[in-house]
């Protein structure tokens, strides 16, 4: 189990790193998804489910960095 964990954690510093770099949102998106479906796609495991927020929190900020106008007008 640990080892799903500390993949997700990878994924999500990857994520991180390509969202600062300026990476293109599908790639890094894409990257997002496809972690998910695949760490997450034989386990019945609640623990994965937890880990995975943290790939999830990844996935938001790239969203929020690349559509902030977008966001904005939807808060006001």
């Amino acid at each position: 189990m640990d080892i799903i964990l500390d993949a997700f954690a990878r994924i999500a510093k990857l994520v991180d790193t390509l969202r600062r770099c300026g990476t293109e949102i599908e790639t890094t998106l894409g990257i997002v998804v496809k972690s998910l479906s695949e760490l997450l796609s034989d386990c019945d495991n609640s623990e994965y489910f937890k880990g995975s927020f943290i790939l999830i929190e990844a996935w938001v900020k790239v969203l929020t960095k690349n559509n902030s106008a977008f966001f904005k007008h939807l808060l006001c």
